[in-house]
């Protein structure tokens, strides 16, 4: 969760949002919701995935080139809050390379997370050089190693669990490192920030697997899913 209780992946097409917000949190902060109108698609149905249709795909940003990456990106965007390592920005396939220096990580993380037999997905070692770093300069053109998110079932993909997995397995690298943020004394940790709370980064830390920390948001999960009920028009 971020700022509002809103989920990481809410499942939610652009105008359900709206909605959901309108009715939720504008009377509290602006005293009353406003009159908001949102125009239906037709023919459109929920369990359609971009890649499923025949429109073009347009890129809402330079890092997200295909439907893939769209897929992929509510787990390994978790990876923007690690100093160490690298989401891949600036090659051909940002946030399905994931990776830190060569002389840091290594081959096993892939193999470690395919043991893992996670739904939907395998991992290919990878190997692969930066030309964009974001808040990570030291990765910068530098030679890295990790994995390559290869999604062999669209159905059965889970990209925060999937997500979690990773981060579990790259935490028992010893050049494994949080990114923090000097400026903010309240919140220092960016993996805070992106997830809404310090629970998914002190758990990993003190050596939670998966199932565990996945399953410490269940409840909220399932409360939230039902109070987007009532906003979902299709």
């Amino acid at each position: 969760m971020g700022l509002k209780e809103i989920v990481q992946q809410h499942g939610m097409t652009v105008g359900e949002p709206a909605r959901f917000f309108n009715a939720e949190f504008l009377p509290a902060e602006a005293g009353r919701p406003v009159e908001l109108r949102v125009v239906q698609c037709r023919h459109w149905q929920r369990d359609r995935l971009a890649a499923d249709t025949d429109l073009p795909w347009v890129l809402p940003s330079p890092n997200m080139p295909t439907t893939d990456t769209a897929l992929v990106y509510p787990g390994t965007c978790l990876f923007e809050g690690v100093a160490s390592i690298t989401e891949g920005r600036g090659t051909c396939r940002p946030f399905e390379l994931i990776g830190g220096l060569a002389t840091d990580f290594d081959y096993h993380w892939g193999d470690r997370l395919n043991a893992r037999n996670l739904p939907g997905v395998r991992f290919r070692e990878a190997y692969f050089s930066p030309t964009s770093a974001g808040q990570k300069p030291a990765l910068l053109n530098k030679p890295c190693a990790g994995v390559e998110i290869k999604i062999v079932d669209r159905g059965a993909y889970d990209p925060i669990r999937t997500g979690v997995a990773m981060l579990v397995e790259a935490r028992k690298y010893p050049a494994f490192a949080w990114r923090q943020d000097a400026w903010d004394q309240l919140r220092p940790y960016w993996i805070d920030k992106l997830t809404g709370s310090p629970r998914l980064r002190t758990m990993i830390d003190a050596g939670a697997d998966v199932a565990d920390v996945v399953g410490a948001w269940a409840d909220e999960l399932a409360a939230f899913d039902r109070q987007r009920q009532p906003y979902l028009l299709y």
